[in-house]
């Protein structure tokens, strides 16, 4: 007799007897779900049922497979849908705009390019164009209109913005149109005066090429009385310009605010002025002063404190006192000629200079006497670059006579000549006393002529 089986009445699978859960599904077999038996002795044949087919779960590691799939899938769709919008042409117009609006230098570097090669764009150097819009708001509405106008030709010469055009600069990531406001830098040139030129823009120092063909040198120094420099590729814009240079001995310095917006003739016509007088201008108001020698007197529109000048009262004193020296019968400054000249203290001029007089004596004689004064000089209230004035400070080395020569000849030949006068004098009267002494003896011929006749 065979023993009873028993199946899962879930599944159909076989189980033992006694057994809580079904080996195969799991099912919970309680009191009220017992496992089927066999068929009963009145049947010979052995029921096998159909075990019912189940559903395993996803794996954790499929879930993570598909859920990075997805992710990727949703990443590159949006990544191409913001880059497309990113790229666009209407988008970086825009995105330029808002940046020079806040000032913000690094984005707008970032969205421009240009073909110059020796022009490097750089955060700092969008200051300027920064600048230069900032204070032309005008300009700005002209640029931002540029910008977002579709036609290819408004980078046109006759456009006063056509430094700049919005324009296709490659791909990015291979797939996406770039767009970047393209920059033509500007150039310079620099007309100024000077030596040892030194040039700072934007308080970056930067190089002065000297065009030699257009500058030209002082008669009396290696300073240039004025020289042209180039300067560039500059980013259109504003610009604060300073030239450094030496004039006279005496490093000074110009800046200026210029608006370099496009081309490469733009120019900046600047003087420097240390404030030291050079040669030239020192013997220009030396000599307004030394003139005056011979007159009746000194002119003191020329010294600081005018008659209270020491300077001024010792030539004053000179020239009242050889105007009493009676054994002088005029006299004069016949040149004036500066020795050397210096930077003093602030703008203050050092100056070493010779006088030579001539002196006309009574007897004939010509006196000249070379004097060296050493002085002050100090730019007058009314001076400025162009009309340049300076006055005699109230101190000064005292004069001391150089050389003193006396010229005899113009004395010898009057004596001279009035002894040949005398001679002359002489020999005529010896030539008259002849003359009558011929013509007595005639006249005392004919009358003994005139006797004998009788």
């Amino acid at each position: 007799m065979s023993e009873d089986k028993h199946f899962c009445p879930n599944c159909g699978h076989e189980i033992k007897p006694g057994a809580d859960f079904c080996p195969n599904c799991g099912h919970k077999l309680n009191s009220n779900s017992q496992p089927q038996q066999s068929a009963s002795a009145s049947s010979n044949k052995t029921v096998n049922p159909t075990p019912r087919r189940v559903k395993k779960p996803m794996s954790k590691k499929s879930k993570i497979s598909y859920s990075v799939l997805l992710l990727i899938i949703l990443i590159l769709v949006g990544g191409y849908l913001w880059g497309n919008h990113y790229y666009s042409k209407e988008a970086t117009a825009s995105r330029i705009v808002n940046s020079i609006k806040d000032g913000n230098k690094k984005q707008v570097a970032d969205d421009s390019s240009t073909t110059d090669p020796s022009y490097k764009i750089t955060p700092d150097n969008m200051s300027a164009l920064i600048k230069y819009f900032g204070k032309n708001k005008y300009k700005f509405a002209s640029f931002e209109n540029q910008l977002s106008d579709d036609d290819d030709n408004t980078s046109s010469s006759s456009n006063s913005l056509s430094n700049f055009e919005l324009k296709q600069d490659g791909n990015a990531f291979l797939v996406f149109p770039r767009y970047k406001l393209s920059i033509t830098p500007v150039y310079g040139q620099i007309d100024t005066n000077g030596k040892k030129l030194k040039v700072n823009i934007d308080g970056n120092k930067s190089k002065l090429a000297i065009d030699d063909d257009s500058s030209s040198k002082s008669r009396s120094s290696d300073d240039y009385d004025s020289v042209t420099g180039n300067v560039g590729p500059l980013t259109p814009g504003s610009h604060k310009i300073t030239v450094i240079g030496t004039v006279n001995g005496k490093e000074t310095h110009s800046t200026s605010d210029v608006d370099w917006i496009t081309g490469k003739n733009n120019t900046l016509s600047t003087t420097l002025d240390s404030g030291v007088a050079s040669k030239e201008d020192a013997k220009s108001t030396l000599s307004s002063v030394f003139s005056d020698v011979g007159s009746s007197s000194i002119s003191s529109d020329n010294f600081v404190g005018d008659d209270s000048n020491a300077f001024y009262n010792d030539i004053d004193k000179m020239n009242t006192g050889w105007r009493k020296d009676k054994s002088i019968d005029y006299f004069s400054e016949d040149s004036c000629k500066v020795i050397s000249v210096a930077p003093g203290k602030g703008n203050e001029t050092k100056v070493v200079f010779d006088v030579k007089y001539i002196l006309n004596q009574e007897n004939g004689d010509k006196k000249t006497q070379t004097m060296e004064y050493s002085v002050i000089l100090v730019p007058s209230k009314d001076s400025d670059s162009r009309n340049k004035k300076y006055l005699i400070k109230n101190e000064f080395a005292k004069r001391k006579v150089v050389s003193t020569k006396t010229d005899t000849s113009n004395h010898h030949s009057d004596d001279s000549s009035s002894s040949s006068s005398d001679n002359n004098d002489d020999n005529n009267n010896n030539s008259d006393s002849n003359s009558s002494s011929s013509s007595d003896s005639n006249n005392s011929n004919n009358n003994n002529d005139d006797s004998s006749n009788n």
